[in-house]
């Protein structure tokens, strides 16, 4: 890390003689302060200077890891670093905690007053709490500040400004609720210890393991936080244009999917559906993100007509690959899932497919020809038309209001308003009693967005040959 070359740039512009003995001055006299207050010093240095500490990684690093990109952008040395021979990951170690290194420096200096707080305090302290509130503490740091840079990261370079303000947002988000979590195990810093967690109290998982709370919180802060960095190795390649295959991103699909119906599922069916439906969710969001990429379709394309095995894989859309996993899933499911009350529940999950695949040719055909990849504003317009207008409207012509005002995902098989919901499902994916009916509509809709696209790309191919045409 030391002789990373951006780690090393970063410390030369954070760290000077001036800004180090500055710190120490006002720490200095803050600490003279405190000392000055009745009570013991050690009771009154350990809440005022855990804060200080807590704030810098929290809010001072996170900050200016979500402003590290996007300065980079705006100060013109992000294409002179595409040049340089670093690697990837040394320029996301680099970058993230080069940039955040004196926030970082701060919180040490503090959280070590603490510590000699806390061991020279009358009664001592809990070292089996104290590691692992320090522990905690500092992976809250490392994981907001990661999450920042990665949000950063992803936000198109046109929109630099945007993205780090959302960045900062999600990092101040995730600091404040890891720290919550420590809080609430081992109770707070000047109470450390008082409330150990009761490792006999476990929660039983559909994987057949069982665990405590503090082991439950562990693995979510270490499975986001070797996500979030891998993630952000990711993206940091793909801003050095490098040609990766799509098996990094197949790996989190897949870990995501089963992680999170290992949490919240409890039978086959259950599992199953949380795996086909967080796939989906992620395959969706993807695929907005990808969709203004026209270059990469055409070199998928290309290489597609020219039978090259390697490059086809390399040059495969993250959300086509993830697709896989979609269909795979939905199988898996349809096997397990029961319909009910006449409702045919693997022809719903299909119906559901076919909303998304619906969404997207339509979304494709809206960004081609973009200039701007961070333009989103057709995709807007067109969310509002199909889901909010439009089936507004319908339900008032028809007399409907009430079902959709009652319409709610929750509640969609009320069948107090049965037939309302029967309109609305031109718009939604709602398991309704006619199969027919559920799955007509969508599927009308899918063939003409499909239509939609071959026209767009159709007047896309003719506009090169009439701009030749008109320059001869």
């Amino acid at each position: 890390m030391f002789k990373n070359p951006e780690f090393q740039r970063y410390l030369w512009t954070r760290f000077s003689k001036a800004r180090v003995v500055s710190l120490l001055v006002i720490y200095g006299l803050f600490a003279l302060l405190l000392a000055m207050m009745p009570g013991d010093w050690q009771s009154d240095f350990i809440k005022p200077f855990h804060n200080i500490a807590f704030l810098s990684i929290g809010i001072w690093g996170v900050y200016n890891a979500s402003n590290v990109f996007g300065r980079e952008v705006a100060n013109k040395t992000w294409d002179f670093q595409k040049m340089s021979p670093m690697s990837s990951w040394a320029l996301v170690w680099g970058k993230l905690f080069g940039a955040t290194s004196f926030a970082w420096f701060v919180a040490m200096v503090c959280y070590a007053t603490v510590l000699v707080a806390l061991v020279g305090r009358e009664g001592g302290v809990d070292t089996y709490a104290l590691f692992h509130h320090t522990v905690l503490f500092f992976l809250a740091g490392a994981l907001a500040q990661g999450c920042a840079l990665l949000i950063s990261l992803i936000g198109n370079e046109e929109k630099a400004k945007k993205g780090s303000i959302l960045a900062l947002i999600i990092g101040l988000v995730v600091v404040t609720a890891v720290g919550g979590f420590s809080t609430g195990i081992f109770g707070g810093i000047e109470n450390l210890g008082l409330t150990r967690p009761n490792a006999n109290v476990r929660d039983v998982l559909p994987y057949g393991v069982l665990i405590d709370d503090m082991t439950r919180g562990y693995m979510h802060v270490l499975f986001a936080t070797f996500w979030v960095f891998v993630g952000a190795h990711q993206i940091m390649r793909e801003k050095l244009k490098y040609n990766d295959p799509p098996f990094v991103w197949l790996g989190f699909v897949v870990a995501m999917s089963l992680y999170i119906a290992g949490l919240y599922a409890s039978s086959n069916a259950g599992i199953s559906s949380l795996v086909y439906f967080t796939a989906l969710t992620l395959t969706y969001f993807t695929m907005l993100r990808e969709s203004g990429d026209i270059t990469k379709y055409n070199s998928w394309f290309y290489y597609v007509r020219a039978k090259d095995r390697k490059k086809i894989i390399e040059k495969t859309p993250n959300w086509a690959a993830s697709s896989v996993v979609v269909l795979a899933s939905l199988i898996v499911a349809s096997a397990f899932i029961k319909s009910g009350d006449n409702i045919n529940g693997s022809l719903f999950l299909v119906v559901f497919t076919l909303f998304a695949l619906r969404d997207g040719l339509v979304i494709h055909a809206l960004r081609l020809g973009q200039k701007a990849k961070g333009s989103y504003y057709g995709i807007l317009v067109y969310y509002l038309l199909v889901y909010v207008m439009l089936p507004w409207l319908l339900a008032n012509i028809l007399g409907f209001e009430s079902a959709f005002n009652h319409f709610s995902p929750i509640n969609i098989a009320d069948t107090a308003h049965q037939q309302g919901l029967n309109s609305l499902s031109l718009f939604f994916p709602i398991p309704i009693q006619s199969s027919l009916w559920m799955v007509t509509p969508v599927l009308v809709e899918t063939l003409l967005a499909g239509l939609f696209l071959l026209k767009r790309l159709k007047t896309m191919q003719a506009q090169p040959q009439a701009t030749q045409r008109e320059v001869k």
